[in-house]
């Protein structure tokens, strides 16, 4: 079933590009703090 292989494939790059929006807010915050 292609379909489910490209949901998932989906899902998986969604919750990576969430993983690395939270990365740069925690880095812009590290940042800061240490300005």
């Amino acid at each position: 079933m292609p379909g489910i292989k490209a949901l998932k494939q989906r899902q998986q790059e969604e919750r990576q590009r969430s993983i690395c929006k939270a990365c740069i807010r925690l880095a812009v915050l590290l940042y800061m703090s240490c300005k």
